[in-house]
C-alpha cells in the first residue's frame, strides 16, 4: 500500500514537471513575437526625464514607469528629440 502511495505520488509530480515545459516554451514564443512586433514597427522607448533611448525588452526599459515612457518609431525620430542610444544590445 506505501508503494502504490509512493507510485502515485511520483507519477503525478513527474507529469507536472512534463507540462512545465511547455508553459515556458509557449511564454517564449509569445516573447519571441512582442520583440519581432516592437523590431519590425522599429519601436524605441525613453524616459521623459533621461537622455536614453532604448529597445522595449531592455532592462533599463523595464524599469521606466508607463507614465514616463515616451515612444519612437525610428532611430532618427529619437536622436531628433535628443535622445542618445543607451546602453542595450544592438543600439551601439
Amino acid at each position: 500500500m506505501i508503494l502504490v502511495s509512493l507510485g502515485s505520488f511520483a507519477l503525478g509530480r513527474l507529469s507536472a514537471l512534463e507540462s512545465a515545459p511547455t508553459q515556458t516554451i509557449q511564454e517564449k514564443a509569445i516573447v519571441h513575437e512582442a520583440i519581432s512586433a516592437n523590431i519590425q514597427s522599429g519601436m524605441f522607448v525613453a524616459s521623459k526625464t533621461g537622455t536614453k533611448y532604448y529597445f522595449p525588452w531592455c532592462g533599463v526599459a523595464r524599469n521606466i514607469k508607463d507614465g514616463s515612457k515616451v515612444w519612437f518609431v525610428s532611430v532618427e525620430e529619437a536622436k531628433s528629440a535628443g535622445y542618445t542610444p543607451g546602453n542595450c544590445k544592438g543600439l551601439n
